[in-house]
């Protein structure tokens, strides 16, 4: 048998393996057989970014950031990801991909088959200003359709996470902007603009979008970690209520899987954890004391729904006339439903606008030209006796990053905090000295900015987001 008949009997038979399955023993996914990953009853069906991460571990598909270091096999990978892109990009000029691509400045993140580049995306990252500007983004056309340009900017947004890298920007063009919308940009900058301007090029007929990286987020393993909360959820449901989880319908083969079975579950959940609070105050743990605690607080406060960045759910009713109507209707049943349940995609939107305007909220008052003393922390070796008269510190670069990974459940207490940088200035300094003065100027900027973030939120937020408060005094808390 001659060496080309060799060759074409040797893809044969990797073709009719393929095939059939790779073969009993073959590994798929992490170790696992092709049979483990087919879609069964109890197993959601593999999405398009699974698929694309089971090459990985069978040595085919790999991801790599290098940039003109002069390494001979860097270059030959930056000269395939310039064809990608020229490819890809036609109406952009091939010297400026060149460019851009060789710049030492710039990285350019591989997805590479077998050795060879099947997708890049080339960024420059600005370190001090703590993010990256994408330039060039692109997938091989005989590679495209698998998932790989996920993968990529996965990929991509956990290498600028481990640079530091806490936000995105990018000029996308109108065939483009439909990917990085599913990719988690928007066009809505929730950037300082003094971190971005001057330091990214202007696009003519390019749409601005930004994305911010969550620290602390594997977005490798996006469907994975979904699909843990949900078996997580679920046990939680079945925990509260075993009787109210059966109806429900989750059973344990639904626990882990895809299907919409958790829907109802969590639309119906305010209404078993009432139920759970009035027969059984003890059980549950914390998941149930911590909602006993919202339900009494909104319906103390005021008859309309409260909201959290957490997404808790409304409670109707007093948790007296609750508990009594319990005990008239000898079990849990009596608990009526509340009139209107939190759905999870209503639940997701409130937290994201939350976080927003609070984002902007907190641009706006750090670009006043008097906020210049509170923009950083205190340093207590440059100031004697700040540490010993100031027990509680605060500053707006802590007040970014509490916004930023979600630390602030409501509108309070982010208005908490910036009443208490103020009250500690004017504890700490002379009421006539200039940093008391800032603190006045900052105060009544703040407070207007308050008031016409209010008036700024969408009438159908306004049924499940709270109002936004007026800044309270740190005094008298």
């Amino acid at each position: 048998m001659d060496a080309p008949e060799a060759t074409r009997k040797r893809e044969r038979d990797e073709s009719s393996a393929s095939s059939a399955g790779h073969g009993a023993g073959s590994p798929g996914t992490h170790g696992q057989s092709p049979a483990e990953l087919r879609p069964t009853a109890d197993a959601p069906p593999l999405s398009r970014e699974e698929r694309a991460r089971g090459e990985k571990p069978k040595g085919s598909l790999a991801f790599a950031v290098v940039t003109n270091d002069g390494h001979p096999q860097h270059v030959v990978w930056l000269v395939g990801a310039k064809c990608i892109f020229s490819q890809q990009l036609p109406k952009m000029p091939r010297e400026y991909i060149v460019r851009l691509v060789m710049d030492r400045r710039h990285r350019t993140l591989l997805a590479l088959r077998d050795g060879r580049v099947v997708g890049a995306i080339c960024y420059r990252p600005f370190f001090e200003q703590r993010f990256a500007e994408i330039a060039f983004c692109a997938v091989t056309s005989s590679e495209q359709v698998r998932g790989y340009g996920t993968r990529l900017m996965n990929h991509l947004k956990m290498a600028g996470m481990r640079d530091g890298i806490t936000d995105m920007l990018t000029y996308a063009d109108n065939f483009a902007t439909g990917y990085f919308k599913k990719q988690g940009f928007t066009t809505a900058i929730c950037m300082e603009r003094r971190r971005w301007k001057g330091y990214i090029k202007d696009y003519e007929g390019g749409t601005l979008m930004h994305c911010a990286v969550a620290p602390g987020i594997d977005y490798r393993n996006i469907p994975g970690m979904i699909r843990s909360q949900r078996k997580l959820l679920v046990e939680r449901i079945r925990k509260l209520d075993p009787a109210a989880a059966a109806a429900l319908g989750l059973d344990s083969a639904s626990a882990g899987s895809g299907s919409g079975a958790l829907a109802p579950a969590v639309s119906k959940l305010p209404a078993a954890k009432q139920s759970q609070e009035s027969s059984a105050p003890a059980a549950g743990g914390s998941a149930t004391s911590s909602s006993s605690s919202s339900s009494s607080s909104s319906s103390s406060s005021s008859s309309s729904s409260s909201s959290s960045a957490a997404g808790s759910a409304d409670a109707t009713g007093s948790p007296a006339s609750s508990s009594s109507a319990a005990a008239a209707g000898g079990g849990t049943q009596a608990v009526s439903a509340p009139a209107r349940a939190l759905s999870p995609a209503e639940v997701a939107v409130r937290h994201l606008c939350l976080h927003r305007r609070l984002l902007s909220l907190t641009t706006d008052i750090t670009s006043i030209e008097a906020s210049w003393p509170f923009r950083e922390p205190v340093n207590p070796a440059e100031v004697p006796g700040y540490a010993d008269a100031i027990k509680e510190p605060m500053d707006l670069r802590t007040v970014e990053e509490k916004v930023r990974t979600g630390q602030y459940a409501s509108a309070e207490q982010y208005a908490a905090d910036i009443a208490l940088i103020l009250d500690n200035c004017r504890i700490f300094n002379d009421n006539h000295s200039v940093f008391a003065g800032c603190a006045d100027k900052v105060e009544a900027v703040a407070a207007a900015r308050l008031a016409k973030l209010q008036q700024a939120v969408d009438e159908a937020e306004v049924e499940s987001q709270q109002a936004l408060p007026p800044l309270p005094s740190a005094r008298g808390m």
